[in-house]
Order: C-alpha cells, then sequence, then structure tokens
C-alpha cells in the first residue's frame, strides 16, 4: 500500500546506545527541526534535504510508544531537556499522588464518595490515621448518612468507639477539607488543582509534568468542575491529547488511533517490544502487534522516524536488545540507516544546546 500523501519517500531508523540516548537523540533531532533552537546538531551523517526542510513547531512532532513505561519515561527526559510535551497516558493518572489529588478534587467539588477519604489521610501536615478513618467510615454507614451529611456532623456530634483525642484529630482533618473546599468555590477547575497541591502535602509528591498534563486538560472545562469530574470517570487515552498546543505529545500507540501528525517518532522498535513480550506470559498476538505498529506508521503526515536501542532496561533487567523483525520487513529501498550518539557540546559556543 502506498501513500499519496507528499512527505519525505523514506522513513528514518535510528539506533541508539541505550533507553536513555534513545529520548536525546529524539529530543535533539525535536531540537534542530524546530530551527535550531540550540547550536547542537545531532551527528547523523547526512540526512538528505534536511536544508530545505520547513521549521516546525512542537504540536507538529508526536512520539509514540508500546508501553505507558515508556510514554513516562521519554516525557521526563524532554521535559527536563527544555522540550515542552504532553503525556498522553491514562496509566500515568494512576500515580499514587495523581490518584490523591484527583480524589482530593472530587471531595472539595462534592462528587467524591468515602472511598476518595481512603487516598486523603495524609493530605494534611498532622492528618489522621487509617483507623481513624476507618471509625468514623463504621460511624457514618450504620446512620446510613451521606458523605457530605456525614463530614459536617463530625465535629458536631460524638462519634461511638472514638476517643476524644482520634475526634480531635477528625475535626482538625474535616475543617482543613472545608477549609480548601472554600477556597476553591470562585476557582476555576485548572486553578483549582493547582491549590490543592500548592496548599497540601501532595506538592513534593507530584512531578510538574504530571500537574501540567492536568490543569493542560482541566482549562478545556472552565469554571465547570462537575463536567471535569465527569470527564475524568468516563475518559480514554485519546481524550486526554490537546490539539492546538505547543507540545510534543508523547502517547502510546494505542492512544495514537485515529491522530495525524506532520511528523512522528516511534520508538522502541525491537524485539520484546515490538511485537511486546512480557515476561511469564504467554506468546504475543504477532498480528496484532503488527497492526499496531501498522497504526504508528500510518499517524505520519509527512515524516517518519523509527528508532531503537541496542540496550533497554525492562521489567528491571537491563538487557541486549534487537531490532524489531517488523521493522525487517519493510521493503529496504524504503528504509534509510541512520546511527547516533549524542555528544557534549565544546565549552567555546555561545548558546547552549536543550540537551547540554
Amino acid at each position: 500500500i502506498y501513500s499519496d500523501i507528499q512527505g519525505i519517500p523514506n522513513l528514518s531508523i535510528l539506533e541508539a546506545a541505550s533507553d536513555r540516548s534513545e529520548a536525546v537523540v529524539i529530543g535533539q533531532t525535536i531540537e534542530q527541526m524546530v530551527g535550531g533552537i540550540g547550536f547542537h546538531s545531532v551527528d547523523f551523517d547526512k540526512l538528505e534535504g534536511r536544508g530545505n526542510e520547513p521549521e516546525r513547531s512542537f504540536e507538529d512532532f508526536a512520539v509514540l510508544c508500546r508501553t505507558g513505561d515508556q510514554v513516562r519515561s521519554i516525557a521526563r527526559q524532554l521535559t527536563r531537556a527544555g522540550i515542552p510535551c504532553q503525556s498522553v497516558d491514562r496509566g500515568a493518572w494512576l500515580q499514587p499522588a495523581v490518584i490523591k489529588l484527583l480524589a482530593a478534587f472530587r471531595i472539595i467539588t462534592r462528587q467524591g464518595t468515602y472511598s476518595d477519604l481512603n487516598h486523603l489521610t495524609g493530605l494534611s501536615a498532622s492528618g489522621i490515621s487509617k483507623e481513624t478513618l476507618a471509625l468514623f467510615k463504621r460511624w457514618a454507614y450504620a446512620r446510613q448518612l451521606p458523605l457530605s451529611t456525614a463530614l459536617y456532623t463530625v465535629h458536631r456530634l460524638p462519634i461511638a468507639g472514638m476517643s476524644t483525642a482520634r475526634q480531635q484529630r477528625l475535626t482538625a482533618w474535616v475543617r482543613f477539607l472545608e477549609r480548601l473546599q472554600k477556597a476553591c468555590e470562585d476557582l476555576s477547575a485548572a486553578e483549582t488543582l493547582v491549590h490543592l497541591v500548592t496548599q497540601t502535602t501532595l506538592a513534593p509528591q507530584l512531578p510538574v509534568e504530571d500537574l501540567d498534563n492536568l490543569t493542560g486538560v482541566a482549562r478545556a472545562f472552565g469554571m465547570d468542575k462537575t463536567a471535569l469530574g465527569t470527564f475524568w470517570a468516563l475518559q480514554h487515552d485519546t481524550d486526554l491529547y490537546q490539539p492546538f498546543v505547543e507540545k510534543v505529545a508523547v502517547m502510546t500507540l494505542h492512544a495514537a488511533k485515529g491522530l495525524e501528525f506532520p511528523v512522528v517518532f516511534v520508538a522502541g522498535c525491537e524485539d520484546n517490544l515490538l511485537p511486546l513480550q512480557r515476561p511469564g506470559c504467554n506468546a504475543a498476538d504477532t498480528e496484532e502487534e503488527r497492526r499496531l505498529f501498522y497504526v504508528g506508521l500510518t499517524r505520519a503526515r509527512e515524516q517518519l522516524f523509527l528508532t531503537w536501542a541496542r540496550k533497554r532496561t525492562l521489567y528491571g533487567k537491563t538487557r541486549e536488545q534487537r531490532l524489531s523483525p517488523f521493522v525487517s520487513d519493510i521493503e529496504a529501498k524504503l528504509k534509510n540507516y541512520l546511527t547516533s550518539e549524542a555528544k557534549p557540546q565544546k565549552p567555546s559556543q555561545e548558546q547552549l544546546s536543550l540537551f547540554w
């Protein structure tokens, strides 16, 4: 099958020494293609037609990965290098700090449940113990109290079986939640998330890139926090993608279905990743993995890079890797093999690269 889309006819295969080097090579290539942000350039032999390529913006690029771990690793490397990116990976929102933040958001916007409280015992500096929370929930369940009523009542009535000291700590914790709720009443959804992080113990726990991704999605909802809560409950990976923002999209191959970008990197084109083979699991469905690989290839409108690492840490073990058999199956005349190793910048240069 051949496309009529006008673009570079050959795909480029970039080989790196390690998974970290792979992320650096991707970043350096993006850096060069957006107009040479720094003086550093990639040591690719020669890229045909490089001098005539149009300058790109960050939103023109997507990095597609087979696993969520790859998405988070590459996004972290790009962010540290100063390249803005958005991680389109629902798995990132299953990180402990993100779970706590979303639970806090639901509670203070009156969309929460008793189970959300389990994540918030350490939200304030003093906090409460799990035993105290369990006593509170048992008391509320016995009286069939809605969560809002139980929280309102907790510092007005004694709780059976709870010591005075425990109830005082519980009362202080509930009043802390009430203060957060009041402070966020007139804030937008995105501002509410920021307030919850800066005014609680979440600040040192939540990576900046995760908060950026969350607030980026929240801005689209303005003041409608209820709609945002519903969106989070029903979303799919693709829903997390924010078009028309000046950021490189880093996402899984599954999340990329239906999307297209001028320039695409398919990262981790190695046996055991494409096709994916997890230790201790049954053999991968090769044809399904091949279809997923094809999804990645066809996301590129103008230029396509396939990257792989000779050495990668997978499932806690560092191992030697081989190029994916799917890449080997592509016609030789369509492939342009490139080897790139990140080189340090010379101290005499006046402007530093993003990767220095």
